[in-house]
């Protein structure tokens, strides 16, 4: 999760959500949200809503 090279494509992710967030919303879609999730807390009986509220998204 520290490593340079994850957080230049977590930003590059945020970055592009933002972005698609911003387009859509002007023309009638939702925003996107990124969340970033550690390998060792992805759990197979884990859905969506799960993390989001794991990581307070």
């Amino acid at each position: 999760m520290t490593d340079a090279i994850v957080q230049a494509k977590a930003d590059a992710a945020s970055k592009w959500c933002q972005n698609a967030s911003e387009y859509l919303l002007k023309n009638g879609g939702k925003a996107w949200k990124y969340l970033l999730i550690p390998h060792d807390e992805a759990k197979e009986n884990f859905q969506l809503g799960d993390f989001v509220k794991k990581f307070k998204v």
